[in-house]
């Protein structure tokens, strides 16, 4: 039982230590993305990496991405709910 309890408190630590790693990587993909950009363009930096542009455009702009997603999410769910008839 100790054992485990020891293994339970130990994985926040573990977690944030991912995190941080997944964050690392996110801005050297970001830098990276951006370097391609510069040199070729989106069109041909999208169809060398295999992704199509709207993707390419994500990794270039993570936080407009998120909004229009959190948008996008937000409408759905309004379209989803019922209309009350009078």
């Amino acid at each position: 039982m100790e054992r485990l309890v020891g293994e339970l408190l130990a994985i926040p630590a573990q977690t944030a230590a991912h995190r941080a790693e997944i964050s690392r990587l996110a801005v050297q993909r970001r830098e990276l993305a951006s370097q391609l950009n510069d040199v070729i363009g989106p069109t041909m930096a999208a169809k060398r990496l295999g992704i199509s542009r709207q993707t390419f455009w994500q990794i270039l702009n993570p936080e407009k991405a998120i909004e229009i997603k959190r948008r996008s999410s937000r409408a759905r769910r309004l379209d989803a709910e019922p209309v009350e008839s009078t």
